[in-house]
């Protein structure tokens, strides 16, 4: 496979990753945005993609980046964060947290169909985790849909175990979790 650079996303690079992010979760997409059309939806996204105050920034994303392009990217952040983002959109209601405040929490992680398969998630991934120990967290959160057991089999080869159920926006979830340091006795 070609030469693969794992890296922080760059505000240039807003219509490639909001293109992949939609591919992970379109349905999410499309509610958040507040747009009925998914073109609109993704405009949405690449408008508010070099903002500071929203979780979907630049600042939160990992690319796995080519010289062909964007193959796969991350997006994280700090769980004490969560609670001060701004809305994409004003017409969503409060929302519960998704993330814990003593966790990097995953949001999303998408790799293009025809570079699934080639580790390239597992280097996203591993990328986050190792910025987690970087910023002194010693636990690394997701939620993984029960309607698509891969994911959660996925993560669990990548060192994730379940540590609850949960529900959320009338959907079925696993929380996952990674620990960066052993745990305390």
């Amino acid at each position: 496979m070609e030469n693969i650079i794992i890296e922080k996303a760059k505000k240039t690079d807003a219509a490639e990753i909001v293109r992949l992010i939609s591919l992970a979760d379109k349905d999410a997409v499309l509610a958040l945005s507040g747009k009925d059309d998914i073109n609109d939806a993704l405009h949405q996204y690449e408008i508010n993609f070099s903002r500071d105050d929203i979780y979907f920034s630049y600042r939160n994303i990992f690319v796995a980046r080519s010289h062909s392009g964007i193959l796969g990217c991350i997006l994280y952040f700090r769980g004490e964060d969560e609670s001060g983002f701004q809305s994409i959109t004003e017409h969503l209601p409060d929302m519960e947290n998704e993330s814990e405040p003593d966790e990097i929490y995953i949001d999303s992680l998408a790799v293009l169909p025809e570079c699934r398969g080639k580790g390239i998630a597992k280097h996203l991934v591993n990328q986050v985790t190792l910025e987690a120990k970087k910023q002194g967290f010693q636990k690394v959160g997701l939620l993984a849909d029960k309607s698509k057991p891969y994911l959660g089999r996925m993560y669990q080869t990548l060192g994730f175990n379940v540590t609850a159920e949960v529900n959320l926006l009338n959907d079925h979830y696993q929380k996952m979790t990674f620990y960066t340091a052993p745990l305390p006795e």
